[in-house]
């Protein structure tokens, strides 16, 4: 159903090619109806934003320019993703509950525009320029628990796999009061596909998770081994008289 309606002609044939969501502003689709060559170009796309756990990016799909023309009935498209669909999850183990809060993460060196070609292979060409992408980013922060705290739903324009940055608290005990540092550290993500081939790539229609554990190496506990320099060196007082009745 469109609207539109639109209705078969009574001479001639259709062929079909489209793309979802139909609202994204700022591109160009243009549809090659070729016999020998169909494709569909969606140009100047460009990924919304993400902000502490809430999307507003697009789930950008095509189906392909129809090989075959119809003229009768609903002709069957099988919608595909053109994107890579990317959920960190992040927890503790119980053990260490109440130790560790996530003040910040960021995906590194994004390139979140570029254009789509479906054929002859589908395929991206990036603009080339890239910049990080916030995902988490609270003063407050988040506790970090055995419950799995998932930024999900980010959604990124097929390309190298890149690296996050992950800024965080650590207390030295889960003890009221207890002394805090803070930590920023950089991982490096793979991509590719379910038989681990092109790793360097995050992949069309692909989803990766990537969960990041904290915890607490108990042999590296923090402890303090006495040690005694010198030996006590005896020394006499001077006497004290206690003056009798």
């Amino acid at each position: 159903h469109g609207n539109p309606a639109a209705y078969w002609p009574k001479t001639g044939s259709l062929y079909f090619a489209g793309y979802s969501p139909a609202d994204i502003t700022k591109v160009s689709a243009k549809y090659d109806f070729n016999r020998n060559a169909p494709k569909l170009t969606i140009t100047d796309f460009e990924q919304g934003g993400y902000n502490n756990g809430t999307s507003s990016m697009h789930d950008l799909m095509w189906f392909d320019v129809t090989s075959t023309s119809a003229n009768t009935g609903n002709p069957a498209v099988a919608f595909k993703h053109a994107l890579s669909y990317i959920t960190f999850s992040l927890s503790c183990d119980e053990s260490v509950n109440g130790i560790y809060t996530v003040k910040k993460v960021t995906l590194k060196a994004i390139d979140g525009k570029g254009t789509f070609v479906s054929a002859p292979d589908p395929d991206w060409t990036l603009s080339g320029i890239t910049s990080d992408f916030g995902l988490y980013d609270d003063e407050t922060g988040q506790a970090i628990s055995d419950t799995p705290y998932k930024l999900d739903n980010i959604l990124i324009i097929p390309q190298t796999a890149t690296s996050v940055s992950v800024t965080y608290l650590q207390k030295a005990s889960a003890s009221e009061g207890a002394g805090v540092i803070e930590n920023t550290e950089t991982f490096e993500l793979t991509g590719g596909d379910e038989s681990s081939q092109n790793q360097g790539d995050w992949l069309m229609g692909k989803h990766y998770t990537y969960t990041l554990n904290f915890t607490v190496d108990p042999n590296e506990e923090i402890k303090l081994t006495p040690s005694v320099d010198e030996e006590w060196t005896n020394v006499t007082g001077s006497p004290i008289e206690v003056p009798g009745n």
